[in-house]
């Protein structure tokens, strides 16, 4: 996905505008400008990847990308964008994607750091008084994030950490891996992966016998994580996941929380189901609007230097970029909840008796 701030005709194939034929645009200098989303899809493929960023930045002169949610096609996507020095909002988690900061200085991501994740996992895995667990994590720049984070927080917390097994490279079976994660019978499992391999490992723990806790890392919040045969299996589960989730009706106050309440009700109302990469594509899109207004241009080198430069409220969370920090991710806005698969729908662990819709997380303070 490839914002392109334009003030000119909108109708060309595969492009969206970001906005209706009434909203008067973005100022951007003495002008004002609209937002047009080039699609693509690379399929999860780094190389496809890599050949439609070049594309679509030589070609096409787009003046952003935004995407990249695998760690190998958003690694592929960075070699291209820094090269040819065009701002890059990376939607993957893996915190290598920003570093070395030297090497990357047009490069962005808007998912929270392993640590952030891991410690506030750690936190819930303690106040639930799981006192072992083993972790299944991901194989690739994600689980080698997750795996050191997800140790030290562990550890910290006073949890023990039982045996780490590395899943294996997407589309081969994931029931060898399962097995032997439960092999020493923990209290739970930490799930560090990204869908769907994250509900397929779900499953294959279940029927490996593991009864006790599930915990899953953002990763897992999306759609297949809970649909067909991993609904059951999910059940019950916990997840950290984007404050969006967490919209409560009762507790909703303050206007960025009504914001990401309105949001997740409109998407779901607008395609059916909810998308964990919406949060993040709808705020990479207003980062990107913020940079042009805060440049007064629309220039690829200024839009980088304003970036870094963000402070903003978003739906995911709240951003915080400097120039020393191009990872940003959910400043106080984390949540942690339980998996409902169906009605009345989703229990929180720390607030009995809130609810929400059947199939999403609902908050826990």
């Amino acid at each position: 996905m490839t914002p392109r701030l334009a003030g000119r005709d909108h109708s060309r194939r595969n492009s969206r505008p970001w906005a209706s034929p009434a909203w008067e645009g973005i100022p951007v200098g003495n002008l004002r400008r609209t937002v047009r989303l080039e699609i693509r899809d690379n399929r999860s493929d780094p190389r496809e990847a890599a050949r439609q960023a070049t594309e679509l930045t030589r070609r096409d002169q787009v003046h952003a990308l935004v995407g990249g949610t695998s760690a190998a096609a958003s690694m592929a996507i960075v070699e291209v964008a820094q090269k040819l020095r065009v701002p890059f909002v990376s939607l993957a988690a893996g915190n290598d994607i920003v570093l070395s900061l030297a090497q990357r200085t047009y490069i962005y991501k808007l998912t929270p750091d392993a640590g952030d994740v891991a410690r506030r996992m750690a936190r819930l895995i303690d106040s639930l008084q799981v006192r072992r667990v083993a972790l299944l994590a991901a194989e690739g720049m994600h689980g080698d994030s997750g795996v050191p984070a997800v140790r030290n927080a562990l550890r910290d917390a006073d949890v023990a950490l039982a045996q780490t097994v590395r899943l294996p490279a997407a589309g081969r079976s994931l029931a060898s891996a399962a097995r032997r994660a439960v092999a020493g019978d923990p209290d739970g499992v930490v799930v560090w992966g990204t869908a769907p391999d994250s509900g397929a490992a779900a499953r294959e723990l279940r029927q490996a016998g593991h009864k006790g806790a599930l915990f899953f890392d953002p990763g897992a919040v999306a759609e297949d994580t809970l649909s067909g045969a991993n609904a059951a299996t999910a059940e019950g589960a916990y997840a950290v996941h984007p404050a969006c989730l967490a919209a409560s009706t009762l507790t909703t106050t303050t206007t960025a929380e009504l914001a990401r309440r309105d949001f997740t009700y409109r998407y779901i109302q607008r395609y059916g189901s909810f998308s964990g990469f919406a949060p993040y594509g709808s705020d990479a899109v207003q980062l990107l609007a913020a940079a042009a207004r805060a440049a007064t241009s629309v220039d690829r080198g200024r839009l980088r230097a304003c970036l870094q430069t963000q402070v903003i409220e978003g739906v995911a969370g709240a951003y915080a970029f400097a120039p020393i920090r191009h990872g940003a991710g959910w400043s106080g806005t984390r949540s942690a909840s339980t998996w409902s698969a169906g009605a009345p729908g989703p229990r929180t662990p720390d607030r009995p008796g809130t609810t929400g819709r059947a199939g999403r997380p609902a908050a826990a303070a």
